[in-house]
């Protein structure tokens, strides 16, 4: 899992990770970057940090720049809330984020936007179609690995069918190890 953070490599662009599961989080993650890169202004609670972040995105003097927008799986999310006005105006806006979060992600020469999402619906609410690189899922080799994992013990079509409903996604798979491992008997 990807928690708000950023990082620097040596001469490498600085890189920003934000959770995008929900709106709530996506603010979190972007205030926790804000808190990172010392925006003094981040600390009023009226401050648009969406804005603040985009702002510092788009200052060439912070230096190359990767933001990575992890589980952008809800296009709700990535949109505003369809009476955002109205629950302003009432106290009961669930987060900052007012307009669409395209945005607030700046075109940029010296940095660069990555989402990951498992649905390309939310993902064309950030980027074009042809901008989407889809990851088609692991093989039966992604079985074979978690068998490998878990030993001779365990049935062989039953950690095909197990691996099939996880779609070979490789964090699954280890974190079902894992799983099955510690709650196994010995």
């Amino acid at each position: 899992m990807l928690r708000a953070s950023i990082a620097s490599s040596a001469g490498g662009p600085r890189r920003c990770g934000a959770h995008a599961s929900n709106t709530a989080r996506l603010e979190q993650s972007f205030r926790d970057i804000a808190d990172q890169v010392k925006l003094r202004s981040q600390k009023d609670a009226q401050a648009d940090v969406f804005k603040l972040i985009h702002d510092w995105l788009r200052n060439e003097k912070n230096g190359r720049w990767l933001l990575v927008l992890d589980n952008a799986d809800d296009a709700a999310v990535l949109s505003p809330p369809s009476s955002s006005s109205q629950k302003a105006q009432a106290g009961g806006d669930d987060g900052a984020l007012r307009q669409h979060l395209s945005r607030y992600l700046p075109p940029s020469r010296h940095g660069s936007v990555l989402v990951t999402s498992r649905t390309k619906r939310a993902a064309l609410q950030l980027v074009e179609e042809s901008d989407i690189i889809p990851i088609e899922p692991m093989h039966n080799k992604a079985a074979h690995a978690l068998h490998k994992k878990l030993g001779d013990e365990v049935n062989k079509d039953g950690i095909a069918k197990l691996a099939t409903m996880l779609e070979y996604m490789p964090l699954a798979l280890v974190q079902t190890a894992a799983y099955i491992q510690k709650q196994a008997p010995r």
